[in-house]
């Protein structure tokens, strides 16, 4: 099944999705840096491999960028990372996928989540009882 783009809507604020117009009238909405890589442009035919395509790339980039959203604003380790992208809707594959990719950029180690878990609650003169909740609540495997 074609699927032909009928029109391109520009994002209406900066960081959010550029909408996308089938000639059946459904819309859908893309990363902007999906829609590029793809090359997508109003008058373009999709066959139903590139459509699938094109929505495997967003939705692996929305988890990316989700997970960058979520390690920006706290410490977490791999396990809470990828359980909380799936709590938010993102696919099971594409959470550890991008998880995988924050590890690899070296900005998510479970090592340096456990300390700085330790630091906080040896600070709050939390007992290692609490201490070790606190890193199992986490999901910090219990080789740190």
């Amino acid at each position: 099944m074609e699927r032909k783009i009928k029109a391109i809507l520009p994002p209406k604020r900066p960081g959010t999705k550029t909408t996308v117009v089938f000639d059946n009238g459904t819309t859908k909405k893309y990363l902007p840096q999906v829609a590029a890589e793809q090359g997508l442009f109003a008058g373009m035919e999709l066959s139903e491999a590139e459509y699938q395509a094109l929505e495997a790339a967003n939705a692996a980039a929305s988890a990316k960028a989700r997970a960058v959203r979520i390690i920006s604003a706290a410490s977490v380790s791999k396990g809470e990372l990828e359980r909380r992208l799936t709590q938010k809707g993102e696919n099971p594959e594409d959470a550890r996928k991008a998880v995988e990719w924050l590890t690899e950029l070296k900005l998510l180690d479970d090592a340096e989540t456990a300390r700085q878990i330790v630091a906080r609650g040896a600070a709050r003169g939390y007992g290692a009882e609490r201490i070790k909740q606190m890193l199992y609540e986490k999901r910090i495997p219990r080789k740190y």
